[in-house]
């Protein structure tokens, strides 16, 4: 994850993903959390980018969504993994599984985002 970190932390670094499967996982991120701040600030970049309120429904059943699409469901999948970290080591098939839909760019984003919103609690919806 660190190097993850560092790589997002590089000058010039721009996000590679789509926004709405980072702020899906801002929004997953910021509820794990429990920061109200972040809750609400996930709450609006939602509503500002347009995107359909139903959708952050989903994360609770991410897994069987038929409407998140496969990025989606895997981009939940790595989150959870790493805010299980703190009480479940993160095992090395957290990032092959990861790295079949995701760059290391991408496996970045994922993992800043995740820092951004506070993602340190280990406390999942």
């Amino acid at each position: 994850m660190a190097g993850h970190l560092a790589l997002r932390a590089r000058l010039g670094f721009s996000s590679p993903l789509e926004p709405r499967t980072r702020l899906l996982v801002a929004r997953l991120a910021a509820e794990a959390s429990g920061c109200r701040w972040c809750i609400e600030r996930s709450r609006h970049d939602w509503r500002a980018a347009g995107l359909p309120s139903i959708l952050p429904g989903q994360l609770g059943r991410a897994e069987s969504s038929l409407i998140l699409n496969e990025r989606e469901r895997e981009a939940c999948r790595f989150a959870r993994a790493v805010l299980r970290a703190g009480r479940d080591p993160l095992s090395p098939d957290v990032f092959t599984r990861a790295r079949r839909c995701f760059s290391e760019f991408e496996l970045a984003d994922l993992a800043g985002c995740l820092a951004d919103h506070h993602c340190l609690d280990d406390s999942l919806p």
